[in-house]
């Protein structure tokens, strides 16, 4: 499928120049939450390619596992962006 197929809902909605911009965007998370996770996926679903992932100054915990759908099981105590 085309581009335009796939966003043709977002196209519709705001038009083909701002479905553009917003896949030549870039956008960082810090701080990630189980909140700002599910925001994060509606922001890559509308069309955003390049971002940039962080639970913080801190090593990801169970909870951020548990809560964050671009974590896997495994990765507590690890990397945190």
């Amino acid at each position: 499928p085309s581009t335009d197929q796939i966003y043709d809902r977002q196209i519709r909605l705001w038009g083909s120049e701002a479905q553009s911009r917003m896949m030549n965007s870039k956008i960082a998370f810090v701080n990630l939450t189980g909140l700002t996770s599910e925001v994060l996926k509606n922001v890559v679903l509308a069309g955003i390619k390049c971002t940039l992932i962080s639970v913080g100054d801190r090593e990801v915990c169970r909870d951020d596992v548990f809560s964050n759908l671009f974590l896997r099981k495994g990765e507590e105590g690890g990397n945190n962006v």
